[in-house]
């Protein structure tokens, strides 16, 4: 499926950017979360607006992957057992490479951890894509 989602980004058709962002932010699959980020980078031409929506949102939830992520596993035997850390580190290893360089075409910046992201795009509100004009 990862494959099948990357392929969908290769055609270019402006018409599957929803699909591909939905699939990114809400797949239980790690490869075809990763996939579908990785294609999104082939959308750098869309319309203003909706591209900038789209860098929020990957923005937004590669950072609910971090702070997840940095939980401290729980250590307490007898408590319940909460395995969304562990989760986020999975994910996060199969998406921060291919997340980071999407971002990067969208948004002309280069970062390598969400924190980051979110800095750039809480100061930069009216940041244009590289290569256009206001």
């Amino acid at each position: 499926r990862g494959r099948l989602v990357t392929a969908i980004g290769k055609a270019g058709d402006d018409t599957q950017v929803d699909f591909l962002l939905e699939q990114a932010l809400r797949s239980p699959d790690d490869p075809v979360i990763a996939a579908a980020g990785e294609a999104l980078g082939n959308f750098a031409h869309i319309e203003l607006p909706k591209l900038r929506e789209v860098v929020k949102r990957l923005i937004s939830r590669y950072g609910e992957w971090v702070m997840k992520a940095t939980q401290p596993d729980p250590t307490d035997p007898n408590g319940p057992i909460d395995l969304e850390p562990q989760n986020a580190r999975r994910t996060l290893a199969a998406v921060r490479d291919k997340w980071n360089t999407t971002l990067g075409k969208l948004t002309g910046q280069a970062f390598s951890d969400a924190p980051d992201w979110q800095r750039w795009l809480n100061k930069t509100k009216d940041w244009m894509p590289p290569g256009r004009k206001n």
